[in-house]
């Protein structure tokens, strides 16, 4: 009976891409859409990211290296904003596995303990109806085999929205933000966020992730903005 009553339900609500609105069986892109997302350029920096040129590791970074899938333009910066702010949760699911993809070619040779993810408060999840860090590290683990530190982070208060600020103000807005609940003593650690802008919320996260004990922390998120 419900797998009849889901048929209806998919035949009046078809799922269609988030891009251009095909209609789908159950992917959140389409095969032109997906392609579209355009990669980082080949020459940048593989600690901070950036394109070479605009490398901040000279600012002083407290994590070791960063991937991301895509530049954040285009196609994926319009899904991303649909996966935070309008209830487009399935996007986790193509995200998260090419994001593992580049994990695994180019943190090869590093064995990680576990997965931490970018918290939001209770407030916030609350109003969004979920973390869509959290949702990106649930695929990422089931990809990878690695486990989910659930007491890794947690956002202690609201700060002021990271989009609007400066540079100056965004590393300003994020200290005394978040706090690590476990005992990290020894382990090397998997950080997973949506956006890499600054690096300011990376940076605040990585170094409680190491005042907790962590030796090395390795991010990794959908796209960068350059």
């Amino acid at each position: 009976m419900r797998k009849f009553l889901n048929k209806i339900i998919s035949y009046i609500y078809p799922n269609r891409c988030i891009s251009c609105g095909k209609v789908q069986k159950e992917a959140a892109f389409c095969d032109e859409c997906r392609k579209s997302c355009r990669p980082l350029p080949k020459e940048r920096c593989a600690g901070c990211n950036q394109c070479v040129l605009n490398c901040t590791c000279s600012l002083g970074n407290s994590y070791e290296g960063l991937v991301s899938a895509y530049l954040y333009a285009g196609t994926a910066r319009d899904a991303i904003l649909h996966f935070k702010f309008h209830a487009r949760p399935e996007i986790k699911s193509p995200f998260g596995e090419e994001v593992a993809r580049l994990v695994c070619e180019r943190y090869k040779n590093i064995k990680f303990d576990g997965i931490v993810f970018v918290p939001m408060t209770r407030k916030g999840v609350r109003e969004r109806g979920y973390n869509q860090c959290e949702l990106l590290s649930l695929v990422i683990s089931e990809e990878l085999g690695l486990p989910i530190f659930p007491g890794g982070l947690v956002k202690i208060r609201e700060g002021d929205k990271q989009r609007k600020l400066s540079s100056a103000a965004r590393k300003k807005n994020v200290k005394s933000l978040y706090k690590c609940m476990d005992d990290m003593s020894g382990k090397t650690i998997l950080l997973i966020d949506d956006i890499k802008t600054t690096g300011s919320t990376l940076n605040a996260c990585a170094n409680e992730l190491k005042k907790a004990g962590a030796v090395t922390v390795y991010a990794c998120t959908i796209a960068t903005a350059l």
